[in-house]
């Protein structure tokens, strides 16, 4: 073997391995970007995951069911008719309104203040996620050196593991509720029915932030189409002669 083709088998081999290692860092600043967006959806949407679970709980029986069960045979009407008798007792104004109590008992404020690290920890960890995508770039223009074949290869494998993410996070939602049981201990205190309603309420928080994800991926899928197309034909005629 002759010291030449020694090199052009080095140079081959350096080639697969840039271009591996470009691949890898590129999915792996794809799949932390898309996890970064859905987290910060998360984070910046506890108000409405308070306000949903002020308006499920007011709009159940929970809170009057607890009432009867401990008031000792006073039914609900007797307890109405209390009420407007004596609408300023705590317990009555309560009543009205029992979803924002037990809203404010869950603590979302001091929750609110505790996430703050977490906003900034997840807005700083894009630079890491953009120099990902920078390195996954760079050895995929080195294991190829043509710029037109990298961008289309790196187009197309945007494309296809964004489809993959969204049909992933489409079919999500559904394994909130048994996701949420496995939090639960199995001797809680709490009521099966506001267990039922908080995970109902957990699921529409999810949900909204996945659709929030799912319609920036939306975009994503969008443009790395129009973008695989324009570099394929871009690259097909740079090859040739």
């Amino acid at each position: 073997m002759t010291k030449k083709t020694e090199i052009s088998k080095t140079k081959k081999a350096l080639k697969t391995l840039s271009r591996w290692l470009g691949g890898i860092l590129f999915s792996l600043a794809l799949l932390l970007l898309f996890t970064n967006l859905f987290a910060s959806a998360l984070v910046n949407n506890t108000d409405i995951l308070k306000e949903s679970l002020s308006e499920e709980i007011t709009d159940s029986n929970i809170f009057v069911d607890q009432i009867l069960e401990n008031s000792e045979g006073t039914t609900e009407e007797e307890i109405r008719i209390f009420c407007n008798q004596n609408p300023n007792e705590e317990l009555c104004k309560v009543l009205d309104n029992p979803g924002e109590a037990v809203a404010d008992s869950f603590g979302f404020d001091e929750l609110e203040q505790n996430l703050e690290p977490v906003k900034e920890g997840l807005n700083s960890s894009r630079i890491i996620i953009g120099i990902l995508f920078f390195l996954g770039l760079l050895f995929n223009f080195l294991g190829r050196i043509s710029f037109y074949r990298m961008m289309f290869r790196m187009s197309r494998s945007v494309f296809i593991e964004s489809t993959l993410w969204l049909v992933l996070f489409d079919i999500f939602p559904g394994s909130i509720s048994t996701l949420f049981d496995l939090f639960v201990p199995q001797n809680s205190q709490i009521p099966t029915d506001l267990l039922v309603l908080i995970s109902d309420v957990v699921d529409k928080w999810f949900d909204i932030a996945l659709s929030s994800l799912k319609e920036i991926m939306i975009w994503i899928i969008a443009i790395s189409v129009v973008l695989t197309i324009t570099f394929y034909f871009l690259n097909k005629r740079s090859s040739q002669p």
